[in-house]
This record gives structure tokens, sequence and C-alpha cells, in this order.
């Protein structure tokens, strides 16, 4: 009895742990809770989301209207597999700092703890001088990769989760 005891605690104990554990994966609806948690001038509606190509797009106004666009892909089981954030060149200082918290949370919140850290840096989009110059920048980490793409109409921030 007492081993019978010991099995079924241990078999509890395996199934709550690994019920304790936060998924990497998740979907579009998790997308939208983790953004309105980090900041709720992050919040979108479904209502206001285009779906076009098995890609979501979705308009944020910082400053000025529709002056940041948040792009979505996901799998066949509906995670999240891609994001990105794009800025017009139009944009003002104002949109352009608030654009790099964005990418900043969008690391955070999509990359996982171990990988994201130096992430947006590596990609080099932020530093001086390069924002909407002609700029192409790759970063891979085992899981995910980053990539920077600027020029003079704009640029854009993407994460996309690597398929094994």
């Amino acid at each position: 009895m007492k081993r019978f005891l010991s099995i079924l605690l241990c078999f509890m104990l395996i199934i709550s742990v690994s019920g304790c554990k936060k998924e990497e994966r998740f979907d579009l609806s998790e997308l939208k809770i983790r953004l309105e948690n980090a900041d709720e001038k992050y919040f979108f509606s479904y209502e206001d989301i285009f779906y076009s190509d098995a890609v979501y797009y979705i308009y944020y106004s910082f400053r000025s209207e529709n002056d940041v666009l948040l792009t979505v892909k996901e799998d066949s089981n509906l995670n999240v597999i891609r994001i990105s954030a794009a800025v017009w060149s139009t944009a003002d200082e104002s949109t352009v700092s608030e654009y790099e918290t964005f990418c900043e949370e969008l690391t955070r919140i999509f990359v996982s703890e171990k990988e994201r850290e130096g992430l947006i840096d590596e990609t080099g989009l932020f530093a001086d001088g390069v924002l909407f110059t002609d700029f192409v920048s790759v970063s891979e980490k085992t899981d995910y990769t980053a990539r920077a793409f600027s020029s003079e109409f704009g640029a854009v921030y993407v994460l996309e989760f690597n398929m094994h």
C-alpha cells in the first residue's frame, strides 16, 4: 500500500509541476492579452484586424493615425510563428521612440527569456543614424530569428520562430 501511495504521490507531483510551465508558443488571443498586460496602449480590437493571405494586420495610432503596423502570422496549429512591426519614415521623433519601445515589448513577449537578451540590439536597427537609411540585419538564435529592414520609406522589425 505504501508503494502505491508513493507512486500516486509522485504521479500527482509530476502532473502538477508540468501544469505550471508557461507555454512558449501561443496564439493571437494570447498575444492580445500579453500586449494589453504590457501596456494598455497596445490594446487592439478584433474588429479592427485585417486578415489577408494568412496574415493578420493590426494598425496602431501611437502619435498619429496608423503610424505603426503590427503583422502576425500563425502556423496550422494557430501558434504565432512571426510578428513584425513597421513604422513609416514620416514618423516624428516621439513616434520613433514609441516604436522602439513597442519592438522591445514584442521581443519580451514573443521570444523566450534565454534567447531575447540583447536580441533587438544585435539587429542594430535602433543604433544612431540607422533608422530610415538603407539597412538590413539578421540575428539568429536557436529558436528565433530577428530581422531588421530599413529604407528611406520606413523600417520593419521582424521576429520569427525557427521551425525545427
